[in-house]
């Protein structure tokens, strides 16, 4: 049985590893790693500046000062990369061809 005996399965998987492989050359775990740390920061501070109001007022960050505001800001932060690699290790795990 040929290629083509699959349909667009045979097709669609072939894509697939074609675009995998491309951006498995051009993306490579450190660079990987940064967009996750980028992410991770970006959304942990939407959160944090989102949710600053409700807030108590100890935990507010107060500009070019270390304080819990700055500690709270960072928890966030790291539940998102936490969340993040959650999500790709689950999505790993079930495509692991991916």
């Amino acid at each position: 049985m040929g290629r083509g005996s699959r349909g667009g399965q045979g097709c669609l998987q072939f894509a697939k590893q074609v675009i995998l492989k491309k951006v498995g050359s051009i993306m490579t775990q450190k660079t990987a790693r940064f967009y996750k740390a980028v992410a991770a920061v970006l959304v942990g501070n939407l959160l944090y500046f989102w949710l600053m109001p409700f807030l108590p007022s100890e935990m507010h960050h107060r500009r070019f000062e270390l304080d819990l505001g700055t500690v709270v800001d960072a928890w966030f932060c790291l539940c998102v990369y936490g969340v993040i690699e959650l999500l790709l290790f689950f999505h790993r795990r079930r495509y692991p061809s991916s």
